[in-house]
């Protein structure tokens, strides 16, 4: 059979309340707080041989933590770190602290440095230097988004944010909520944000085509620039290590939907491993 072709369907409106506005007032009234990085310990297999596949899918669980993952690869990476045909489905992976309800990659003839490299020191001991092709799909709940980045950026304990919207369609997005301030007098300040949503790279979302308002006028085109350039791109898939390439930006009435123009697929690999957390 011959491979699926993304056919998304567009659908009403995604109210998810509250993250990119956060972001967006957040520096403009200083109040944005920084993000922390975190890693976890993620054991996968046992012994005193350990495959190459082994130490491949623990670096993407150590990097991403997902909550389940899913490896399959033609046969086991050879010395040289050269690997046929390549898949990987991660549940609940987490990307730039967003955490990824879904995100599937399928490589193609695929060369990582030396094997004997991999469980070397430094941060990224494993790294991909070549790959014929890839295609590569991500969903992201409306929830996971909302709630990610209001904690990072507008903090879990500020109650000065009320009545926080945010709504998603096809042609944009629009957001809005009040923000209350104790200045001399104490203020209650309505701040709107509209704008597209964009794929940039192939890999990362972008603000677009954005517009300020504060109490319903315009925030001079500067201020608005200075503040949402900081927030860009509001999505990275670039921090996954192997490199994708979107086309698609799709939404419906509860996730995000990013794709490569052809879907990823699973194949019956001689090399089949899975991650589940132990409890």
């Amino acid at each position: 059979m011959g491979r699926r072709m993304r056919d998304f369907r567009t659908g009403g409106m995604v109210k998810i309340g509250r993250g990119i506005l956060g972001w967006a007032v957040s520096l403009m009234i200083l109040v944005l707080f920084p993000a922390g990085a975190y890693s976890q310990e993620a054991p996968v297999g046992g012994g005193a041989e350990v495959a190459p596949s082994q130490v491949l899918l623990r670096y993407l669980v150590d990097r991403l933590q997902p909550e389940s993952a899913d490896l399959v690869l033609d046969r086991d990476p050879d010395a040289s770190g050269r690997v046929g045909h390549f898949y990987v489905d991660l549940r609940g992976a987490r990307l730039g602290g967003v955490r990824v309800e879904r995100f599937c990659v399928e490589a193609l003839d695929v060369e990582f440095n030396p094997v004997e490299e991999w469980q070397g020191p430094g941060e990224d001991p494993l790294e991909v230097r070549s790959v014929l092709q890839t295609y590569a799909e991500a969903v992201l709940q409306e929830e996971d988004i909302n709630d990610d980045l209001f904690r990072k950026q507008v903090g879990e304990d500020d109650a000065s944010w009320h009545h926080l919207r945010l709504d998603f369609s096809p042609q944009g997005i629009y957001a809005s909520g009040y923000y209350h301030v104790d200045w001399i007098v104490s203020l209650n300040l309505f701040i709107e944000l509209s704008g597209k949503l964009a794929i940039r790279s192939g890999r990362e979302i972008w603000l677009e085509d954005y517009a300020f308002r504060i109490n319903r006028l315009g925030v001079p085109d500067i201020l608005a620039e200075q503040a949402v350039q900081k927030l860009q791109p509001i999505l990275d898939l670039g921090r996954f290590f192997f490199p994708v390439k979107l086309k698609t930006l799709v939404l419906d009435d509860q996730r995000a939907h990013l794709a490569s123009p052809v879907l990823p697929q699973a194949f019956d690999g001689a090399v089949k491993l899975h991650y589940r957390p132990e409890h």
